[in-house]
């Protein structure tokens, strides 16, 4: 590892400790004016109660090497509530990033940044007024990047190479009829492993963008819809 990459691996360590840092500032202010609340005691309480299921959308934007990327993903899990969730989901990077790639005699050219994950996630509601919701939400995503390109014409996968990273954020989220919620977050992408053979800069910022169907209202509603009318 040469001296601008161990400086540039530095300073995304220093970078994502000080947004984390800046994260968990801006939920304790949160915290000042919303209801206090006890995380051991109020987990306590949560687990006592039946989860049900739920399912959303998650769209993340991010910057890879500098520039804009875009991963999209669907999550689905247990909550517990409507307050902790815990779940699982699938990720992949949208198209549109390429690397410098060295393709034998036939010199340098570009090929297309490819990248799929499954990640675990974990998500605390810590604070609810009216139709918004705050919510904090750490995943942890393990799975394979490689790179893309035409080699004597047959399209070609290769530098193939699992990846590890984790994902901290804050969520904010509107319920809309109480039944669809529609949000957006800030958060912070710390590649844990890398893929060598591909020289991008995938730790970065994230910024998302989440649409989830509240299952559980959606159910009553339908159960109260299916009722018969009494005479």
């Amino acid at each position: 590892m040469n001296t601008r990459t161990k400086a540039l691996t530095r300073k995304g360590y220093v970078t994502a400790a000080v947004v984390w840092a800046s994260l968990g500032l801006c939920s304790g202010g949160v915290r000042l004016w919303a209801q206090p609340v006890n995380l051991s005691d109020s987990l306590g309480i949560i687990f006592t109660h039946k989860p049900a299921f739920t399912a959303r959308i998650d769209n993340r934007n991010t910057f890879i090497d500098g520039l804009g990327a875009r991963t999209f993903g669907v999550k689905a899990g247990l909550t517990w509530r409507r307050s902790f969730t815990l779940g699982a989901g699938y990720h992949w990077l949208a198209e549109g990033v390429s690397a410098p790639w060295l393709q034998g005699d036939s010199g340098e050219t570009t090929a297309g940044v490819h990248m799929r994950y499954v990640a675990l996630f974990a998500e605390y509601a810590y604070y609810r007024r009216g139709p918004w919701e705050g919510a904090v939400v750490a995943q942890v995503g393990a799975g394979t990047s490689f790179l893309r390109y035409r080699q004597s014409g047959v399209e070609t996968d290769g530098v193939k190479a699992t990846v590890l990273m984790y994902e901290p954020a804050m969520l904010i989220e509107y319920k809309a009829l109480n039944l669809i919620g529609i949000g957006g977050g800030l958060g912070y992408r710390l590649m844990l492993a890398r893929n060598p053979g591909i020289p991008l800069r995938f730790t970065a910022p994230v910024y998302m963008v989440r649409l989830r169907l509240i299952i559980p209202e959606a159910r009553s509603r339908l159960a109260r819809l299916r009722q018969p009318e009494s005479p």
